[in-house]
C-alpha cells in the first residue's frame, strides 16, 4: 500500500501494488497524479522511494523531501532528523485503516 497523507488522519491518495512492485514507481504516480504545488510542503518517504528520480520529481513538484539517504550513497545528503521522525503518524494511519476490516462496532 502506497499513500499520500496531509496528516495522521487525513489520506490524500493511495494505490495498493503487488508485494514485487517497485515502491518508487508506485510512489512518482502518486505524486504525478497529485501534481506542482502552489507552495512548499515537506514530503516525508521511507527509504524505499529514495531513489533520484523520485527526488527530482519530489523537487520539481515544489515538496521538500525528507528522506534518510540509504548507507550505500556515494554524496549522502542532510535531512531533517526531527520531521523524519513524524513519519510514524502515516505508519499509524496506514495501520489503521489496513486494520479497518477487522474491527468490531
Amino acid at each position: 500500500m502506497h499513500l499520500v497523507a496531509a496528516d495522521a488522519r487525513t489520506a490524500i491518495t493511495f494505490a495498493l501494488s503487488p508485494g514485487q512492485a517497485s515502491d518508487a514507481v508506485e510512489g512518482r504516480q502518486l505524486l504525478g497524479g497529485i501534481g506542482p504545488l502552489p507552495a512548499p510542503l515537506y514530503l516525508i518517504m521511507d527509504q524505499a522511494y529514495e531513489d533520484n528520480t523520485t527526488l527530482q520529481l519530489a523537487l520539481d513538484f515544489g515538496y521538500l523531501p525528507v528522506i534518510p539517504p540509504r548507507h550505500n550513497r556515494l554524496e549522502p545528503w542532510l535531512y531533517d532528523k526531527a520531521m523524519y521522525r513524524k513519519r510514524n503518524e502515516v505508519e499509524r494511519f496506514t495501520r489503521y485503516i489496513t486494520d479497518w476490516e477487522f474491527r468490531e462496532y
